[in-house]
């Protein structure tokens, strides 16, 4: 076994591109960006309390303590400290 990425309890946030879960068949919709929490770690994979799949490092896009969450700008205006 490997050393994973993130330990039992860890709030986490799926990543944006997400296509679908190590043992799925096929795409799950509305998963991207979700928030799990890390339940339990098997081998090479994580479970989750939320989702009943197995979850690899590649499909987690980080902590959800580290996500930065972009600040969209809609005109030049909202750089301005007016």
């Amino acid at each position: 076994m490997g050393v994973m990425k993130y330990k039992v309890g860890d709030k986490v946030r799926i990543k944006e591109d997400f296509l679908g879960p190590l043992n799925a068949m096929s795409s799950i919709r509305g998963i991207s960006n979700m928030t799990v929490t890390i339940k339990e770690i098997r081998g090479h994979y994580y479970t989750v309390e939320e989702i009943e799949w197995g979850w690899r490092d590649e499909d987690i896009e980080c902590l959800v303590e580290d996500y930065k969450k972009p600040i969209p700008i809609t005109s030049r205006f909202d750089l301005l400290d007016i």
